[in-house]
This record gives C-alpha cells, structure tokens and sequence, in this order.
C-alpha cells in the first residue's frame, strides 16, 4: 500500500485492528495503535472498540480499562458495540459482577442494551452460576422488546445442565420449539450434558 504511495487511514488501522482483535494479536494491535499515532491519525470509536475488543479476547482487562480511559480523553463515548465488547468479554469469563456493572452504567448513561447485550450477560450470569439471575433477564428482555432467541435458550440451557436442573432443560427445549426455534447441535449437547450430570441417561437416549 505505502509502495505505491498510498497512506493508510483511520479506516485502513481500524480494519487492522479489527482483524488482531479476532485473531487475539494484542501486542499487534497496539503496535498499529502506536503506528497511527506518529503518522498524526487519530482513532474513532471503532477504532477503540476494536482495540478493547482485543484486550477482552485476550483476557487482558487492565489494558482494556486503559483504552476505555483514553477513550474518554479523546471525548468519545462508548456506544452499545462498545459496552457489548465489554460485557460479552467479562460474561465469557464468568466475571458476572463485572459484566453487571457496565451492564447499568450503560442503562444509566441512556444507551438502550439490543439483543446482543442481554445474551451476554446471560452468558455471564450461567458461567457465574447465578441461573435465577439468568432467567430473570431472560424475562426483563422480553419485557423490553427483544424476544429469546436460540442463542439466548441453548446458553440458559447450559447453564441448567451445570446445575443439574434436567427438567429445566427440556422445558427450555419445548418453550423454544413452540417459538419456531430450531434445535440446533448446541441444544442437544446441552440436553445430554443435563442428563448425564443429572443421572437421568435414560432421557439422554431420547435425544439421539
């Protein structure tokens, strides 16, 4: 690119970052960071989003503390991609308190959760092992608007299995085949994890 006398912009850095974000290449991410910095470009909010992202992937939450401040420095906000980065990285962790916590500073700072947001902190709630936490945000996000999807039952699902409860399992299984939701290999997988944790093989079978 720079060999043929094209520089490199905002967009171009962020579409780097992005891709170090996915691929877990922190050190190279904030190589590229300090790349734009002495070619005078300034990072976007996606630009910081996708260097957050790359800090959770990485479990690195510190750093990702310390793009968010600088963030906030640079007078952007965050949007509900950025809170979802956030969320999502502390629900795969298992981190619910943390998860929960930007979960209402973005409630607080007026920024509406989607789909995305409630499925990650449910996510956070089962790794935490807090399912009654789980299903009442599962029951709050209908309440404002967004409906269940399979994402949301196979991950209630899971959880239902670590905590034994086989009945809660297929009752979540029946709720999401009234609702036109197809079963997929992750609803199965849960249902016979449920059963084999809950010693009730025997309905393991039936699965299959």
């Amino acid at each position: 690119m720079r060999a043929g006398g094209i520089s490199p912009n905002e967009i171009t850095y962020t579409a780097l970052i992005s891709g170090c974000a996915k691929a877990s290449l922190l050190s190279r991410a904030f190589e590229l960071l300090a790349d734009m910095a002495k070619s005078g470009i300034e990072p976007n909010q996606v630009t910081f989003s996708a260097l957050i992202d790359a800090c959770m992937r990485c479990d690195e939450f510190k750093a990702a503390s310390g793009i968010m401040k600088k963030m906030s420095d640079a007078g952007l906000e965050r949007n509900v991609v950025t809170y979802n980065i956030i969320i999502s990285g502390y629900g795969r962790n298992g981190m619910a308190t943390e998860a929960e916590s930007y979960f209402k500073e973005m409630i607080d700072a007026g920024i509406s959760p989607n789909q995305v947001t409630y499925n990650s902190l449910i996510c956070a709630f089962v790794r935490a092992m807090e399912l009654k936490k789980a299903f009442s945000l599962r029951d709050k996000m209908s309440t404002d608007g967004f409906e269940p999807d399979r994402v949301t039952f196979n991950t209630l699902m899971m959880g239902c299995a670590k905590c034994r409860q086989v009945d809660d399992a297929f009752s979540l299984a029946s709720q999401m085949e009234a609702r036109g939701l197809k079963a997929d290999q992750i609803t199965y997988t849960a249902l016979i994890d449920a059963c084999s944790r809950g010693n009730e093989m025997h309905r393991a079978h039936q699965v299959l």
